[in-house]
Parts: C-alpha cells; sequence; structure tokens
C-alpha cells in the first residue's frame, strides 16, 4: 500500500484550482484522489469521519463509483477506465482479491494532502468492477474511445441519477 502522509505534496497533472476527482489502479485495489477548491476544515472532517455510503453504476461496460456523504448531501462520481492501468499490471490486478481502497483529500491550490481515508470495499463490488473493466478492454480499443463514452455517459446521466439506479453501501 502506497504511504500517504497529511501534508504532504501530491503530483498533480492539472491546472490548480479546479475540483476533480481520479483513480489510481494500486495492487490494494484503487487509491481515489479528489482535489477540493478549498481548505475548509469542515470538509477535511467529513472527509475522514463523516458517514459514508458507496456504489457502482455500469453503463457501456464503464464503471462508475459513487460516493455520498448523506449528512452533507456531498455526492461525486469516478470513472474508470482500464486504458489508465499499466498493461504489465492489469492481468494481476484482475486477478486479485484485494479490496482497500485509500481515499485522498487534497488542497487543489497546493495539492497539499489535508486527508487520507481507507475502506475496505464490499468484495462483490471489486470482483463486479474487475469483471467490467475487463469487459470494457475487450469492447473498446483504446482509451480514447473510453473517455469519449465517458464523456457521452457523464453528459446524459447525472451522479444523482446514477445513485438512484443502484444499490448504496455502508464504508467500514
Amino acid at each position: 500500500m502506497s504511504a500517504y502522509a497529511v501534508g504532504q505534496n501530491l503530483p498533480s497533472f492539472f491546472p490548480p484550482g479546479y475540483e476533480l476527482c481520479r483513480a489510481s489502479f494500486t495492487p490494494q485495489f484503487l487509491d481515489l484522489i479528489y482535489w477540493l477548491p478549498s481548505y475548509q476544515t469542515d470538509n477535511m472532517h467529513t472527509w475522514e469521519h463523516a458517514h459514508l455510503q458507496y456504489g457502482v453504476y455500469e453503463a457501456n461496460h464503464i464503471p462508475f463509483l459513487l460516493f455520498h456523504f448523506p449528512a452533507k448531501g456531498w455526492r461525486f462520481d469516478i470513472s474508470l477506465n482500464a486504458y489508465a492501468m499499466h498493461e504489465d499490471l492489469f492481468d494481476s490486478w484482475l486477478q486479485s482479491q484485494q479490496n482497500t481502497m485509500q481515499l485522498l483529500l487534497s488542497d487543489c491550490y497546493s495539492n497539499v494532502l489535508l486527508e487520507v481515508r481507507t475502506i475496505e470495499v464490499d468484495p462483490y463490488i471489486t470482483n463486479y468492477i474487475r469483471k467490467k473493466l475487463k469487459e470494457q478492454k475487450r469492447h473498446y480499443p483504446n482509451a480514447i474511445d473510453v473517455q469519449k463514452r465517458i464523456e457521452q455517459i457523464m453528459d446524459s446521466t447525472p451522479t444523482e441519477e446514477m445513485m438512484k439506479k443502484i444499490t448504496m453501501h455502508k464504508a467500514i
């Protein structure tokens, strides 16, 4: 598992100042990084301590991880693109039974890591995601085609609509 420390600078490949969320495939399952546009104590506390629900929505061989902090009404999603994973790691990642996800909250202006939360994802969900990503690679020839489809899905289906169509699970 990657070792992260609150206060460290995270690398970013995006211009500063934008709220966004990205996933990184790891041997343990996934790391999710959420860049927040403001350094607010309330958001940091919510990220680390508040009740969190998660689920997975799938459309056209593309899984979207959905997250919801019910007490705050804070919802967000992250699409998964199998081509974002290094080719040498893909087969072993598909066969893995690991289910640990690190949720990293970073300031989008400075890239300073604000909070880290680790959850164990339901094994049914991790297996489902792996299955869908394997199908995704068979269905789409490259990352660009996957990204185009992700954008079409996101334009037509807001996060709230995705959440209405799935079962959310309590993060542990």
